[in-house]
Formats: C-alpha cells, structure tokens, sequence
C-alpha cells in the first residue's frame, strides 16, 4: 500500500494520503454550509483531534471521556456539540455551540434533524440551544 500514499504537508505538519484524493487535494468542493454528524462518525473518531478542533476546552467537548457527542460542522469547521433526547415520539436535538451560530443554523441543519429523527423513530423533532 505504501506506493499508493502521497506525502503531504498541512500546516507545517506531514501526512499521507492516499494517491487517488490527491486531485481533491489541490481543488477540493465547497463543503456543505452546515451538517450535523453522529458521534463516532470517521470524522472525530480518526481525526488528528488537535488539528481538526484547535482549541483544547473545545476539544474536551468534542472527546468526551463518557459518552461523545455528535459535532455541527459549517463549511468543514466543527462549529459546536450536539446531544439527542428522544421520547417515544419526540426528538429533541440540543447544540452547544464553540461560538456563535449563524442566523439561519436550524433551518441549514433541519434536513439532517429529520434523517436522525427518522432512523430513531420519533415524529417531532426539535432543535434546541444549550443554556
């Protein structure tokens, strides 16, 4: 495998790619303006933590030393935390954000809210803020 890697550097620090993203490397998409991801998903799990969250509280929150929480990513920027309450027929979806959320944050992150509500089960779903 180690003919299919490509070196890279990214903020000063190496790494490795596979050959194949290196295209997506030099001209990546525009990534999606807000996203909720579950906990445990590729992102957090295999992440190089102080690299993708800068910010040590930040990460705490991120890496949780119970139970992690899922992240609110806006264009490929772990933005905040997210934890999940579900009731026989109510989700409820409360965001901790790292700093402040843009205007329209539940409307951009509804479409994801309904996809986690329909894998759970429950009909009413709700987005709530920290306090």
């Amino acid at each position: 495998m180690a003919d299919e890697l490509e070196q890279v550097d990214v903020d000063g620090r190496r790494g490795w790619i596979h050959g194949s993203d290196a295209e997506l490397l030099a001209d990546p998409p525009e990534p999606d303006p807000l996203r909720l991801i579950g906990p445990f998903d590729p992102l957090t799990e295999f992440a190089d933590r102080e690299f993708v969250v800068p910010g040590p509280a930040f990460r705490r929150q991120v890496w949780a030393p119970t139970a992690n929480p899922g992240v609110v990513v806006r264009h490929g920027e772990i933005i905040a935390v997210w934890r999940r309450r579900t009731t026989k027929r109510s989700l409820t979806i409360t965001v901790k954000p790292f700093g402040e959320l843009p205007a329209d944050w539940r409307e951009l992150a509804a479409a994801d809210a309904q996809t986690i509500a329909r894998f759970l089960g429950p009909v009413d779903v709700q987005l709530d803020l920290a306090r």
